[in-house]
């Protein structure tokens, strides 16, 4: 085998290999939001929108909303929330009472979350009527 054949047997699974890290880094974006922030997402959706079912059953019971902090999650068991499959991991929660007498509830994602880019940089905000409706939800940059 001479030199140039020896060459072309190393380059072209070079060339092969340079193409296809530069289509999967072109594509890591996507490939990022749909296997690791879009479950998470939805994950966190999910949980906020069990807060607010669980607030909507105390304001009916105790008339007021129940407010907690991100550091404080001792009102999760005042609402009766499950935390065993709770997104606690990646995300903090929190809810306070708006002008309105409405609640907001937000799902912040949590700093070494978005460090390790397990989830993207964006909170999850519902918003409750007095009443106990949700008047917007969605996420925010």
């Amino acid at each position: 085998m001479d030199w140039s054949k020896a060459s072309h047997l190393t380059f072209v699974p070079l060339a092969a290999l340079a193409v296809i890290v530069g289509t999967a880094g072109y594509f890591m974006p996507d490939i990022r939001e749909a296997a690791f922030f879009k479950p998470q997402r939805a994950h966190a959706e999910a949980a906020v929108l069990q807060l607010a079912a669980r607030e909507r059953v105390f304001r009916r019971a105790q008339g007021r909303f129940e407010t907690f902090g991100a550091a404080s999650m001792d009102a999760l068991q005042a609402l009766a929330v499950d935390r065993q499959d709770w997104p606690s991991d990646n995300f903090q929660f929190d809810a306070s009472v708006t002008a309105g007498n409405g609640l907001r509830i937000r799902a912040l994602p949590r700093s070494e979350a978005v460090q390790g880019l397990h989830v993207g940089a964006q909170m999850y905000v519902a918003e409750l009527t007095p009443s106990g409706g949700i008047a917007r939800s969605g996420w925010y940059p």
